[in-house]
């Protein structure tokens, strides 16, 4: 099980109560229009992250990162993360989370939208993207 640091406050993360925590800290309200459902199992992070076969030279592009449960794991396997998340309010929220992690770029618009190159020739110190 991880924690999650915000602030001064430390939360587990596999846990509703960090989801709701969150939202509540960054006004967010989960959308059904934008199929927003919040990864909070710990188990089901790790059976994940094991099933991709990950190693140090990885590249992973991550669509909707949401609080970052996932991709905070990623990190910890893979060369680099690109997550792309659409709702700007959870893209905030990620990045504050996942600040600690310096192979992580958060890109905050429509995966639809962003060429494929765009993505992987982002520099690491890219934090923020314009649609």
């Amino acid at each position: 099980m991880s924690n999650v640091k915000i602030g001064s406050v430390v939360l587990q993360s596999d846990s509703i109560d960090v989801v709701r925590s969150l939202c509540q800290q960054y006004g967010i309200h989960p959308s059904k229009k934008l199929g927003q459902n919040f990864l909070v199992d710990a188990n089901i992070v790790r059976m994940m992250v094991e099933h991709a076969n990950l190693d140090a030279n990885d590249i992973v592009v991550e669509v909707g990162p949401g609080f970052g449960v996932l991709t905070q794991e990623i990190a910890k396997r893979a060369k680099r993360v690109v997550g792309v998340e659409l709702d700007h309010k959870v893209f905030h929220a990620a990045q504050d989370i996942l600040v600690p992690y310096n192979n992580i770029d958060l890109v905050q618009g429509d995966i639809l939208k962003i060429p494929n190159y765009d993505l992987l020739c982002i520099p690491s110190n890219c934090r923020d993207r314009d649609n």
